[in-house]
């Protein structure tokens, strides 16, 4: 968690295991998240930047036509909806903070074995609105899918 206590209120600029709630609690003022501007030339601070920490290989969503190529990707899964197994196949259940400490290494892991994609399962809306970790996670997934955060 990267955050500006020269503002006020004080910003989040890049969300982490610390998340706005926990500081509200601590520091009894409210927090707002930085939100990019179209004007900001710069980042406002490490990790803002469009494919931070992207690996060589591609990192996208998971989609419904996709047929499970270990061959070829690594699988990153969260729910306990989809009953395939195998030696790149990584299940989660639900373990969003585990996902989190893991997700760079399984992108060098990928790169490492030659493996091509790093595949992962999309979080439902509900869910990142409930579990505090989330969002940081989003962002990290967003940035290496090479999406616009």
């Amino acid at each position: 968690t990267v955050i500006d206590v020269t503002t006020e209120p004080i910003q989040i600029y890049r969300p982490g295991f610390v998340h706005k709630e926990h500081l509200e609690d601590v520091l009894h003022m409210p927090v707002a998240v930085y939100k990019k501007k179209s004007d900001d030339i710069k980042p406002r601070c490490p990790g803002m930047k469009y494919t931070h920490y992207s690996p060589d290989a591609i990192v996208r969503w998971l989609s419904e036509s996709d047929n499970f190529s270990e061959q070829y990707a690594i699988y990153l899964l969260h729910s306990n909806g989809i009953e395939k197994e195998g030696k790149h196949i990584i299940r989660y259940h639900n373990r969003y903070d585990i996902l989190a400490k893991e997700l760079y290494d399984r992108f060098r892991q990928a790169d490492l074995e030659g493996i091509s994609e790093v595949i992962i399962e999309p979080f439902p809306a509900e869910v990142i609105e409930q579990h505090p970790l989330l969002p940081a996670l989003l962002n990290r997934i967003q940035k290496a899918v090479g999406e616009v955060v």
